[in-house]
């Protein structure tokens, strides 16, 4: 209850449903956001060169930096803060479809898709460090899966199901 009280005063629309659910206003979330999105890294060259628009921005003097235009607006528009290196011959073994489209000449690399809507599908650059006996033990719905030959493998759940519940990939460091 102590938590709720403190989290409420930063929060102020905080409503507590019942004991697994809450509400909270759209604005409290953007602050919420924000709050993480103050310790991203964002490239300033590499954003204003991937976001012309921004780059237009801030010469405008309507925004003040990549930074400043990242942490209100760009994440929530889908905008990555900064390159990232994908994994060409991962990329292309995790993800056949992508595979496919270079083949019929619909995507050009692995980097432009995930740079272009990989990383907006949910899709990673790398290959995650996956301990896959750690993760089947872990997670008795991986193990499931694979029992039922619905997953190849632990890396194809974590792929398809583990990434977005959060699942960590291997057990956290000591």
């Amino acid at each position: 209850m102590q938590n709720l009280l403190c989290v409420s005063v930063l929060l102020p629309s905080l409503k507590k449903i019942d004991d697994n659910r809450s509400e909270l206003s759209n604005y409290d979330i953007n602050k919420l956001v924000a709050a993480f999105l103050k310790y991203v890294k964002v490239d300033e060259e590499w954003y204003c060169n991937a976001y012309p628009d921004v780059k237009e921005s801030i010469e405008q003097g309507k925004v003040e930096s990549a930074r400043d235009h990242y942490i209100p607006a760009g994440f929530l528009e889908g905008r990555l803060p900064h390159e990232l290196k994908v994994d060409e011959e991962w990329y292309l073994q995790a993800y056949p479809d992508v595979k496919q489209g270079i083949a019929d000449g619909t995507v050009e690399s692995a980097q432009a898709h995930y740079a272009g809507k990989g990383y907006l599908e949910g899709r990673l650059a790398y290959q995650p460090n996956l301990d896959d006996d750690w993760y089947v033990k872990t997670y008795p719905g991986a193990a499931q899966g694979l029992r039922s030959n619905k997953y190849r493998s632990a890396l194809e759940h974590y792929l398809k199901v583990g990434f977005f519940l959060g699942y960590e990939p291997s057990p956290p460091e000591p």
